[in-house]
């Protein structure tokens, strides 16, 4: 059990009840986070008697700050002698032995979060002298909110915390009201935001009635499915920008220990935190904060003493150009503000190159490149800095720095690229895993290994992949074993890498047990989150499916059928409820169903005809989301078209014609795709080409779709294993249809 002593210290009368408060809410955090191996243990004026006189109570309050591991300091209308005398003590210690860790806080009287002017005093002392940050607040909710941040900028939180509808969640019980903080209260776009899903989710509702009555009706589903898709796009951008704050709140909190804060910043920082933007952004002037650049870098030519000092002038600078930017981005990146990001970071990067400054300036811009899908900016920026990292760069820069040049390299399709800059990332973390095995080193091993697995696995590099995959679970495992709630998810799908890259069918079906339970457990805990929900029906349905192949039989009370049913159910509950988002998962378990009954049942016990029925159902639900976005599911739908095809074709039935021909028009669609890779273009091609071969007998058609399917496969640099086996195919089929002379013919023709 790992106890951590908290003091606090505070005026005795004017804050009785907010300190009691807070004892309340560390004391519900302790029976929260008891299971977890956490307790914490509060001091403060309650506990000590009143018959002990003042000097005797206040040498013993000194012994408990001294021995704290978090010191609170709370203040209002007055700064009593004693609280005083304790912040000092703390900060003197602190000082010497970094311990106890200070959180100052003033309260305010209003929502204006304006200090009571008899303390002001005492608050410029922090400002000014001590180089201290203070927060301020109007209410309990939100100290709460910060206190409950605290506690994971320390590294404390084993448990689960959430912050969702307003609610700050720990394990899922709430413990406070996030909404009643200024900086989410006063946020205009988010209160905009929950306006519109108010007005939305009463249109959703009367949809989702009708729809109901009439689920065949297209034009109802097509209201409904909008105002679902327009309801889950409002919900998810509430919480970006409720993320966004919070990982801003967080940045101030883990910036303002380093005490290094120039004036703008802190001034800046407590506007963001009153939910003031435009003031923190007039405070944070980018045509001032340029001007004394040029200042600080005219100090540069002069004596060592002036150097050092303007190079930490322009790093001050520096940050505070990167607080601008966050800023901005807590308001809602729109197409005029993502332009001035884009140039503040560039300016930022120049300093930063120019003078040796904060190498993370360049990770940053990169990511914000990657979001604003500039990938051919992001690898030029990473190309150019790579030699900076390579030398200069701290461990933990040089793995976030290969891993974003590895991402980009992969989503260009230079897979050897991608796949040594993994590697070497790999090898640095490793390291760091070694000298520090915390939750945050261990899940990037654990991701990077994943991802390594994934990138090897599409170079059909199966020993490599499986290394890797390996690697993952194991790491999975330990944060798994730390906290099932959050990773149940990542460690279902490395378990389903791993059965992958077995060539055993009874170690594959192993895994994929592994990867359906792990969600099992969630969902019948009850407390399963939709996501988990989704991605259960995925694993299930990969496990139950595995297994049928594997025996090579579908029987109507086997344990699989069983499983198929349940997700059935459950992804049909998921597209009523949301149908943009999730009637392609209902359409896809459908679909597997109808093909395993297909290939697997061998004539036993199911309605006749219940293949094509199962086929002709995920047709009609992918058809009508096509209705709405014409290339979401367009590959799906020509898959369930060209499988229902070939039933009908091996049954003699006229009907195959109709529907291999609506396949092959989808194919063709996809091949000819604006933005899709030549890989995916080339692949769609080479699919129409065996359909024309092998059912519908059009051997110039099948010729022509192999020759465009090879023109695009020459477009591809660094072919992969992949690549050179798929051109195999295609050359061995025109000579085994002898269709060479149709090429020749085109090209003369």
């Amino acid at each position: 059990m790992k106890k951590i002593k908290i003091f606090i210290g505070s005026s005795i009368i004017e804050l009785k009840n907010d300190r009691i408060e807070i004892g309340n809410f560390f004391r519900q955090l302790n029976d929260l986070y008891l299971d977890n191996g956490l307790y914490f243990k509060l001091v403060m004026c309650e506990d000590y008697s009143d018959d002990i006189n003042i000097e005797g109570k206040q040498s013993q309050y000194d012994k408990e700050i001294l021995d704290s591991d978090l010191s609170i300091f709370i203040f209002y209308k007055q700064v009593g002698v004693y609280t005083e005398h304790e912040f000092e003590l703390a900060y003197n210690n602190f000082k010497k032995e970094l311990r106890p860790k200070i959180l100052t806080v003033f309260k305010c009287a209003n929502e204006s979060n304006e200090i009571i002017e008899d303390v002001k005093f005492f608050a410029d002392k922090l400002d000014k002298e001590l180089k201290h940050y203070y927060k301020t607040y109007s209410n309990t909710d939100s100290l709460k909110l910060w206190l409950i941040m605290q506690i994971k900028s320390m590294g404390l939180d084993q448990s689960m915390v959430e912050f969702k509808g307003g609610k700050v969640l720990v394990n899922g019980e709430s413990i406070a009201v996030y909404s009643n903080a200024p900086a989410f209260s006063n946020h205009e776009e988010l209160a905009k935001l929950k306006k519109e899903l108010i007005k939305v989710r009463s249109d959703y509702l009367k949809q989702k009635a009708e729809y109901l009555e009439n689920p065949n009706d297209l034009e109802v589903y097509l209201k409904y499915s909008t105002s679902s898709k327009t309801k889950a796009e409002i919900e998810e951008k509430i919480k970006s920008a409720e993320d966004k704050i919070f990982t801003q709140l967080q940045n101030i909190y883990t910036i303002a220990d380093s005490g290094n804060l120039s004036e703008r910043q802190i001034l800046g920082y407590r506007l963001i935190e009153s939910g003031k933007y435009e003031q923190a952004l007039a405070i944070l002037d980018s045509d001032e904060i340029f001007s004394e650049v040029l200042e600080n870098e005219r100090l540069l030519e002069h004596g060592e003493a002036i150097v050092a000092s303007a190079k930490a002038n322009l790093q001050t600078s520096v940050n505070e150009i990167l607080q601008r930017i966050e800023t901005l981005k807590i308001k809602g990146v729109t197409k005029d503000s993502a332009i001035e990001i884009d140039e503040l970071f560039a300016k930022a990067c120049e300093l930063c190159k120019k003078h040796s400054l904060d190498k993370k300036v360049f990770l940053q811009y990169s990511s914000f490149l990657h979001l604003q899908k500039q990938d051919a900016k992001e690898l030029k920026l990473l190309e150019e800095v790579r030699e900076l990292f390579e030398k200069l760069g701290t461990w933990e820069e040089k793995c976030d720095f290969w891993c974003l040049l590895g991402n980009n390299y992969l989503s260009s399709s230079n897979v050897f690229k991608g796949l040594e800059c993994y590697d070497k990332a790999y090898k640095i973390n490793s390291a760091l895993c070694q000298l520090s095995p915390n939750e945050e080193n261990l899940l990037n091993k654990a991701k990077l290994s994943y991802n390594i697995s994934l990138a090897y696995g599409k170079n059909d590099s199966k020993d490599r992949a499986f290394e890797f995959a390996k690697e993952s679970v194991e790491e999975f495992e330990k944060l798994f074993d730390i906290n099932p709630k959050k990773y149940a998810r990542r460690l279902s799908s490395a378990y389903t890498q791993l059965g992958w890259c077995f060539a055993e069918n009874t170690k594959k079906a192993v895994y994929y047990k592994k990867a359906y339970e792990v969600l099992l457990a969630r969902i019948e805990a009850g407390d399963a989150n939709e996501n988990e929900i989704a991605d259960y029906v995925f694993a299930a349905k990969y496990y139950a499916f595995f297994n049928v192949r594997m025996n090579k039989c579908y029987k109507p009370a086997s344990f699989e059928h069983e499983i198929i049913q349940n997700i059935c159910k459950i992804a049909k509950e998921l597209s009523d409820k949301n149908p943009a988002r999730y009637d392609d998962v209902y359409a896809g378990v459908l679909f597997d169903m109808a093909k395993n009954i297909e290939d697997y049942a061998n004539g036993v016990a199911f309605e006749e005809g219940l293949p094509d029925a199962l086929y002709l159902q995920a047709i009609a639900i992918y058809q009508r989301v096509l209705a709405i976005d014409e290339y979401s599911t367009l590959y799906s739908y020509a898959y369930a078209n060209g499988r229902l095809g070939k039933y009908y074709f091996s049954k003699g039935d006229e009907r195959a014609k109709i529907y291999i021909q609506k396949a092959i028009e989808s194919y063709q669609k996809i091949g000819e795709q604006n933005g899709r890779s030549p890989r995916v273009r080339a692949y769609q091609h080479y699919t129409v080409a065996t359909y024309y071969l092998r059912y519908l007998k059009d051997y110039k058609a099948g010729a022509l779709a192999y020759k465009r399917s090879l023109e695009l496969y020459g477009e591809i640099e660094n072919k992969s294993a992949e690549d050179v086996k798929w051109i195999g195919y295609i050359n061995k089929d025109i000579e085994i249809y002898g269709i060479k002379h149709y090429l020749t013919e085109e090209e003369n023709g």
